[in-house]
């Protein structure tokens, strides 16, 4: 009997603990996966950010005299870098925000990927203008026509469709007017804004919202970003500048100035 038991062979820890085994057996793999995500995932976005803001450097340091912490932009997450300038007559500053997919997290990736969410610039610039101006106008894409309108009030109270000429197809203009988008949306403008057909998510201009009271406008703008197409990068920062230096400018005569007003009393006491 000695002899049959030393034969019989000895159980293993599969055999012993199959479920425990089979859970560290798939489970090892994955946490190897994740850790591997963990660090590709933050490099990239770090490589993402460095080759984004080397692109716009150059027009950020011909335009403003203060760029970023020591001309550096600034690590807000692993997911979020901002940079920062200041010394342009006509604004306040420029705040340019790289919103990336969360790379080192590997569920956030997927959830991403479902979502059909990727990486996206936005910029911010309150802007000074020669007088008051009262000035609502937005470019977003058709689809998102409602949604945008619900987000931001001063759309939705008082912005509607107009017509621009050589607008992307996808892109619309909501604007108070016609006569104040054709003031707004030049030639030079509408076509940069076109070439960017694909990336632009929004850009938005209003005196609704007031920074600081000598910046009578606000900019913000909001660009889908392809890693692998960031030549679009330097374009986009071009085009915000150009609205920038355009609508510093841009004077409304004190008629109209009072029946925009007028308008827009009227459309508020209304709700």
């Amino acid at each position: 009997s000695n002899l049959s038991a030393q034969e019989k062979p000895s159980q293993s820890f599969a055999d012993n603990y199959p479920l425990f085994y089979y859970l560290v057996t798939l489970l090892v793999p994955l946490l190897l996966i994740y850790i591997s995500n963990y660090f590709f995932g933050y490099k990239k976005n770090q490589r993402i950010s460095e080759l984004c803001f080397s692109k716009l450097k150059p027009q950020l340091e011909s335009h403003f005299r203060n760029i970023g912490e020591n001309g550096q932009s600034k690590k807000e997450s692993c997911s979020l870098y901002k940079l920062y300038a200041t010394g342009k007559s006509n604004c306040g500053y420029i705040l340019i925000a790289l919103e990336m997919i969360k790379r080192k997290d590997l569920l956030s990736v997927l959830v991403s990927k479902l979502r059909n969410k990727g990486d996206r610039i936005t910029i911010e610039v309150p802007i000074r203008t020669t007088a008051s101006l009262p000035l609502i106008l937005a470019v977003v894409k058709q689809a998102d026509v409602q949604k945008t309108k619900k987000t931001y009030s001063d759309l939705g109270n008082f912005a509607n469709k107009v017509k621009v000429k050589g607008l992307g197809k996808d892109l619309v203009c909501l604007a108070e007017s016609q006569e104040l988008a054709s003031k707004c949306m030049t030639d030079s403008i509408v076509k940069k804004i076109s070439e960017l057909n694909s990336s632009v998510e929004s850009i938005h201009i209003t005196d609704q919202v007031v920074i600081r009271p000598e910046f009578c406008l606000t900019l913000r703008c909001a660009f889908s970003l392809d890693p692998k197409a960031t030549l679009n990068v330097p374009k986009m920062l071009s085009v915000v500048l150009e609205i920038v230096d355009h609508c510093s400018g841009l004077e409304v005569p004190y008629p109209k100035k009072t029946l925009i007003q007028k308008s827009r009393n009227a459309i508020s006491s209304k709700e």
